[in-house]
């Protein structure tokens, strides 16, 4: 049985989601630093978080969220 729980929404990402994001980005580059932590450096969460809510206030910039639960991800 399907619930509501089961389905994937998607809905455009705001500025709003700029924490969940620079989390999501942190996540995908630590593999990447810890194979090549000479061409790699760590995550600066604040600084990203900084950046990508920047980004998500510009109207021209379209990211799309992904919900399972009415969360995003899991």
């Amino acid at each position: 049985m399907t619930t509501a729980d089961d389905r994937a929404t998607l809905r455009r990402a705001t500025a709003d989601d700029a924490g969940t994001i620079a989390a999501l980005n942190a996540h995908v580059q630590r593999p990447h630093l810890e194979a090549a932590p000479d061409q790699f450096k760590a995550v600066d969460r604040a600084a990203a978080e900084t950046f990508f809510a920047t980004q998500l206030a510009d109207e021209g910039t379209i990211v799309w969220v992904a919900e399972l639960g009415g969360q995003p991800g899991r």
